[in-house]
């Protein structure tokens, strides 16, 4: 694989997908083909992606809920509209395809087009063929994708299939209503519609298995929601519900709890999914409350791996190891070689286990931006103590340009790597994705930083020795505001400027959060 199919749909999406598929909308063109009611309109369906591998194809994107539209461009051609295209996460915008020649076979129609698409911004040319074919009230669209960036190339196929609506079906996608008959839940959740946020609240001492919980909702008239009411779900970690309406219109809401767990021992771990439920090969501690640089690793090894065989074999960043200071789990967090590539790919990706989330909608504007650290804290935090171990790798190589050049290092003999474990509280306005820190300023916004501690080593480490983080507060604290609380290990103390040694490991074990 050359190149992920995130970053081909980035790329692409972001300056208008398809802006055309026939040159040729001369409704003289002879076809005698005449638009009918069978063709023009709504489809309600599901949308498969497949990534070429060598001889072979990975189903990248399973049966994802999608609407299009085909509309009349003229009598003999038709536009095809598939509004809020998304992977991994990240939406890509809307794929329009113009002016497709309509021809009639039998009791079918079919359209279809080529279309070469040049963007200079990135250096991409892609070439695309689409057809669909419209048999009875069922379409079914292939899209055929051979894109080339510099000297790489992506084959990439996406599959449509849709049932047409009658137009008189309701577009009305809510959550109305949504209760727990719990003990341990203090507040109802609330429903913000606007944001698609559900948030609710619980017990100060609830515990990782009291928070799988059952919920009733309630949705629009002829809406279906996934998962379903009634459904147990583990609000421990994030949960999104999706609500599609009747006319296949969908609103995902994503639930909040007001509420954190302040001892964590990383004895279970759950395998992480992507968009069609497809594994990601990674795990991640159970709970929602950490995460890690593993979804990087995840997409430089399938934009590298097929260049370099031994990304693919390469152990993720973050795991779970048996090796634990207490009980059977024990997170390993370690630097890798990540090979590096195009300047935008680092030669050294340092191993980060946080409070927090991975944010994938960064990737393309800067990979330190896709840490999203900390937690809405609610209470005041003093200390994290824990216990930890740390090798350093043998070989420290330094990037000096990691800004523009994260794929150039030099090896610097008079460097020892350094685990980091950091404790952050900052000020936020409210709880919205603009007012996190991340990877680019959690350690410099001075303004919105309210207390910090820090600890480093280069020593090695062979058995768990304990630590402690006392936090220094530069503000005073009031509870009366907002903050977000973030706890970060790194293999690498200088893995923000993609320098450390690759094989640095850095153990962690029975992490617990002191509050006043």
């Amino acid at each position: 694989m050359k190149k992920s199919l995130f970053y081909l749909f980035m790329l692409i999406c972001s300056v208008s997908l398809f802006t055309a598929c026939s040159d040729d909308d001369d409704e003289g063109n002879g076809s005698g083909n005449q638009l009918t009611s069978q063709v023009i309109g709504g489809y309600k369906g599901t949308l498969n992606i497949y990534l070429a591998a060598g001889n072979e194809e990975m189903h990248i994107g399973v049966d994802i809920p999608k609407n299009i539209t085909i509309a009349e461009a003229s009598k003999t051609s038709v536009n095809m509209e598939l509004k809020d295209f998304s992977f991994m996460n990240m939406d890509l915008g809307t794929i329009s395809l113009q002016n497709c020649e309509l021809t009639k076979d039998g009791d079918n129609y079919k359209f279809a087009g080529k279309q070469k698409l040049t963007v200079q911004k990135y250096s991409l040319v892609a070439d695309i063929d689409a057809e669909g074919i419209i048999s009875g009230n069922v379409v079914t669209v292939n899209l055929d994708i051979a894109a080339k960036l510099s000297d790489l190339t992506q084959n990439v196929r996406v599959v449509y299939s849709g049932t047409k609506l009658t137009g008189s079906e309701s577009s009305e996608a809510k959550i109305t209503n949504f209760i727990f008959d719990s003990d341990v839940v203090t507040e109802q959740p609330v429903i913000d519609e606007e944001k698609g946020i559900i948030t609710f609240t619980v017990r100060g001492n609830a515990t990782v298995d009291q928070l799988k919980l059952i919920p009733e909702i309630t949705v629009s008239n002829k809406a279906t929601v996934t998962p379903a009411s009634g459904v147990e779900q583990n609000f421990g970690q994030e949960v999104k519900y999706t609500v599609m309406a009747e006319n296949g219109n969908t609103r995902v809401y994503k639930v909040i709890v007001k509420h954190i767990i302040n001892k964590f021992d990383f004895e279970s771990w759950e395998e992480q999914k992507g968009e069609g439920d497809v594994s990601l090969g990674f795990y991640s501690p159970v709970g929602g409350y950490w995460d890690t640089s593993n979804t990087g690793v995840y997409l430089i090894k399938a934009m590298l791996g097929e260049t370099y065989p031994e990304l693919v074999d390469t152990p993720f960043a973050v795991e779970k190891v048996t090796d634990a200071h207490l009980g059977t789990g024990a997170a390993k967090v370690s630097t890798i070689d990540s090979k590096g590539a195009y300047g935008m790919i680092p030669k050294i990706t340092a191993g980060t286990l946080f409070l927090g989330y991975f944010n994938t909608e960064y990737a393309m504007t800067s990979a330190l931006m896709c840490t999203r650290f900390g937690l809405v804290w609610n209470e005041k935090p003093l200390k994290v103590t824990g216990f930890y171990k740390y090798l350093p790798g043998d070989v420290y190589y330094r990037c000096d340009d990691p800004e523009g050049a994260k794929d150039i290092v030099v090896e610097d003999k008079s460097m020892k790597d350094a685990c980091m474990i950091s404790a952050v509280l900052y000020e936020i306005s409210d709880e919205s994705e603009g007012q996190y820190l991340d990877g680019t300023n959690i350690y410099t916004s001075s303004d919105r930083v309210v207390a910090l501690a820090q600890f480093s080593t280069d020593e090695k480490v062979d058995d768990y020795a304990p630590f402690t983080l006392t936090l220094d507060y530069v503000k005073e604290y009031n509870s009366a505001k907002k903050y977000r609380f973030a706890v970060i290990a790194s293999s690498s103390a200088n893995g923000d400027k993609f320098s450390g040694a690759p094989g640095s490991a850095l153990y962690l074990d029975d992490i617990e959060i002191i509050n006043e």
